[in-house]
């Protein structure tokens, strides 16, 4: 019986930070689940928006893991490349962007039997997170193997107390930059801060992860149960906000991305097409745009 034919999708580097290089990484890696194919593992690279603080080198290949145990594109035999179509990603045509999508699927089955093919997904190409074909648990899986074979990341969040990872994006993004789109005002985490304040009282500490300066986060910074980490060391902030009790995801594939790694409870807004739908079963709650959720949710789980 034949091989199926490999499939590679290139991580978008230089000005893109980890949370971009996924969303391109995992067009391959869910169309390789979903057709039977063979993934060929490309790697993730360094990034210039990321703060310069603490790190001088990126590792984010290391540090995931993701690529443990899979073929690399410099291990295959001679191999005949088919690139895929680029489907424009637009807000217009989000919904057709999945694994089932026609015109993926007929290229695919023109070479399902050719185990000398490489299909090479499209440079910069987005999908829709496709949860059934994600794989999740297996990437949850490489990120903490990643961990034990690397130098320990000490957490310093108090035992004695619910821990809330709260990412706010600002560095990049303003309310009248080009990516406006991504920005969430203050206000709404204030929302969001005092609602679980309410529930938890004296039992929680907030953790507030950002590029920003002290003086735009002011409102929040303020209050006695509340840690500032404004522009730490980026592998530090990410691991905390997959470990933290709650992780409250900004409008930003970094916590995106830490989120779908946490295994603990996830407050986060549907702030991107291939974001929007949250997987059954990993604790996700929706909040609206103005910072609003369902308490109750919260309380059913397991810090209720």
């Amino acid at each position: 019986m034949a091989k199926k034919p490999y499939i590679i999708s290139r991580p978008w580097g230089g000005s893109c930070g980890v949370g971009h290089q996924f969303c391109n990484w995992v067009v391959a890696w869910s169309l390789a689940s979903r057709y039977g194919l063979r993934f060929v593992h490309a790697p993730f690279c360094g990034n210039l928006l990321e703060p310069q603080i603490d790190v001088a080198v990126r590792h984010w290949e290391k540090f995931l893991g993701f690529g443990a145990g899979e073929v690399r594109e410099h291990q295959l035999p001679d191999v005949r490349r088919i690139q895929l179509p680029l489907l424009p990603w637009g807000e217009n045509n989000w919904d057709a962007i999945d694994c089932d999508n026609p015109i993926w699927k007929d290229v695919i089955e023109q070479h399902k039997d050719d185990e000398d093919v490489l299909l090479e997904c499209a440079k910069n190409q987005f999908m829709r997170i496709d949860w059934p074909y994600l794989q999740s648990q297996t990437l949850k899986e490489r990120y903490w193997k990643a961990k034990e074979d690397n130098p320990p990341i000490p957490i310093i969040f108090d035992k004695n107390k619910l821990n809330v990872a709260v990412h706010i994006r600002r560095g990049d993004v303003s309310a009248t930059s080009s990516a406006k789109a991504r920005w969430v005002p203050t206000s709404v985490y204030v929302t969001i801060i005092n609602q679980i304040r309410e529930l938890y009282g004296d039992r929680v500490l907030f953790h507030i992860y950002s590029d920003a300066i002290i003086s735009q986060l002011q409102e929040i910074a303020q209050n006695a149960d509340v840690v500032m980490h404004l522009r730490e060391n980026i592998f530090s902030t990410f691991h905390h906000m997959v470990v933290a009790d709650i992780l409250v995801t900004g409008q930003s594939s970094l916590s995106s991305l830490a989120g779908h790694l946490s295994n603990n409870v996830k407050l986060a807004r549907p702030w991107a097409p291939f974001w929007e739908r949250f997987p059954d079963g990993e604790k996700f709650i929706t909040i609206n745009a103005d910072g609003y959720f369902n308490l109750k949710e919260l309380m059913d789980m397991k810090y209720g």
